[in-house]
């Protein structure tokens, strides 16, 4: 090894404006979503636009094919959570694929046979995302639905500048798009090779005729033009050709869930989110027991508190959550027995052996990263309307599969433990465990002074929780806050640690018993997900939190 060697680094300074403000993960799709402000349009009519934008020019990680979560805070002071998440057909069961020797990865299970819950047409889940968009518009939006809609109307027929991340994500899965031919027409240039970014001559152009005119139908007639226009029944007759289990009948009986929101105490503040199963409401209650403002940001004393309370949430996450699966013990119970059980000084193992930390197979120690498929989008309009609000196709590029109506389609089936008796097992109607985690932070008066969510499969729960901690415990800015160095826990405990921390503390974690592995920041990495935030700040502007590290924007008026 060399003695010493040039380091990566890279920053970007925080929007600051006073009206609106959107963050999303592309330039295009955050444009999309301040001009909607501009037009006068709230801040779920800014997230909706830009969201569905976001589909268009970055369809590996979202798109109306997929579904979501979504977290508001009205003018008025009351909250509104949405679960308008992948759905499993009617006529699946709970032995509905061949596992042979299934384990977890990042973002879904790996093991069956064939593949089947991971590529193709059985992967497929009803997607949810014009369903819960439509209520969402139905319920708070403000302009007429045909013009959230209109911006990604135009980038699919017009198409857009091929970026350089898109590109890469087509060369990273050429292969799995090359697997079937409506896909690779679609989204590769001559239905064969990966679009090229702007490097010496102009970039590629990738256009989306079928998306663009599905997308129409859709402006046009709403839900009946989703349902009965082209994408619906090319779904249907999509998934019948490829042995798939998707029925008309699955479409129309979806139905996005308005639960009540998840509010979490966390110092003198409340984490609001969407009650789905996520862990991050546990993850958020056990940091508020522990005393990590009493230590430096990046001391390893106070890492050591966050490794181990994130070792034990991903423990219960893995064992005891699933869709609407009531936990035996209060959120508040299970916080305060798993805080007891953290030894400040040095890593234990003792509370392996607790009633809440039940045994049961684990995930897939040696499972890659994987690549980013989620998407976030943060939203606050003058009226300080809040929204946060996170969409998938699960892994990117989803099943892989592409119907007629240019809709991509989510391979959410991935999420689903593939075997009988567990509470994420799948079953009809189920929804699969997601760590999407879009939450709302109230200040100690009641009023929103953060959003922030992030994409990045399992990971996710774990860098949102940070980015508010870095902010709240810390007084570091948004953008301080964002991009900020993070952690993240393997299956096998391994400590994942950003190489931007200094190399003291990995030595110092070691000495705590933690087995540390140092990740270097490189663009596009997905080790420790992918967060974007919006602070609203006491002097009445709104300043973004961007990683630093990948395409993530913010665009305001």
């Amino acid at each position: 090894m060399p003695q010493s060697q040039s380091s990566w680094e890279q920053a970007k300074p925080s929007l600051r404006v006073r009206r609106g403000l959107v963050t999303a993960r592309h330039p295009l799709a955050a444009e999309a979503g301040a001009r909607v402000l501009g037009h006068g349009g709230n801040a779920l009519d800014a997230a909706i636009a830009t969201i569905l934008a976001t589909g268009v020019v970055q369809p590996f990680a979202t798109g109306i094919g997929g579904g979501g979560v979504l977290t508001v805070w009205r003018p008025d002071g009351q909250p509104y959570t949405l679960d308008y998440r992948s759905e499993a057909p009617h006529a699946v069961t709970d032995s509905f694929y061949p596992a042979t020797d299934a384990v977890a990865g990042l973002l879904g299970w790996q093991g069956v046979q064939d593949r089947a819950n991971e590529i193709g047409h059985r992967s497929m889940a009803v997607p949810g995302t014009i369903p819960g968009l439509a209520m969402a518009h139905r319920e708070l939006g403000r302009l007429p639905w045909a013009e959230l809609i209109a911006p990604s109307i135009a980038l699919a027929e017009n198409g857009f500048e091929m970026d350089w991340h898109t590109s890469m994500m087509q060369g990273a899965h050429l292969e799995f798009l090359l697997a079937h031919d409506t896909t690779a027409r679609t989204f590769l240039r001559d239905g064969r090779y990966p679009h090229r970014p702007p490097l010496v001559g102009a970039a590629d152009v990738l256009r989306q005729p079928a998306l663009s005119r599905t997308l129409r139908e859709v402006a046009e007639g709403g839900m009946e033009g989703y349902l009965r226009g082209s994408a619906g029944p090319a779904l249907v007759r999509e998934a019948a050709r490829g042995n798939g289990v998707i029925t008309a009948d699955d479409l129309m009986e979806y139905r996005p869930r308005g639960n009540a929101p998840q509010a979490v105490r966390f110092r003198d503040h409340t984490v609001l989110g969407p009650a789905h199963g996520g862990v991050y409401g546990a993850f958020f209650a056990v940091l508020g027991r522990l005393d990590l403002a009493g230590f430096a940001p990046f001391a390893p004393e106070r890492l050591h508190l966050v490794i181990e309370a994130l070792r034990r949430c991903r423990r219960v996450e893995e064992r005891r959550f699933g869709d609407q699966v009531p936990l035996e013990t209060s959120p508040e119970s299970l916080a305060r027995d798993i805080a007891a059980s953290i030894d400040p000084r040095k890593r234990d193992d003792s509370w392996e052996d607790a009633s809440w930390a039940p045994p049961g197979a684990r995930d897939d120690p040696s499972s890659s990263p994987g690549q980013e498929q989620t998407a976030h989008v943060c939203a606050v309009d003058g009226d300080r309307m809040v929204v946060s609000l996170t969409e998938t196709i699960l892994a990117a590029w989803g099943s892989t599969v592409t119907t007629e109506a240019g809709m991509l389609m989510n391979n959410a089936m991935f999420a689903f433990v593939p075997f009988p008796g567990h509470p994420n097992s799948v079953g009809p109607g189920r929804r699969p465990q997601s760590s999407m985690s879009p939450v709302i932070v109230l200040g100690p008066d009641g009023s929103p002074v953060l959003a922030v969510g992030a994409s990045g499969g399992r990971r996710i729960s774990a860098a949102v929780a940070q980015v508010v901690a870095y902010a709240l415990d810390h007084d570091l800015t948004v953008q301080e806050a964002v991009a900020a160095p993070r952690l993240d826990v393997m299956s096998d405990d391994t400590v994942l640690l950003d190489g931007s921390f200094p190399a003291e503390v990995s030595a110092a974690l070691e000495r705590r018993g933690h087995r540390v592995k140092r990740i270097e920041p490189n663009l596009s990495s997905v080790h420790f997900a992918n967060p974007s935030a919006i602070a609203l700040a006491g002097d009445g502007f709104l300043h973004s939190g961007l990683n630093p590290l990948q395409m993530t924007a913010a665009a305001g008026c």
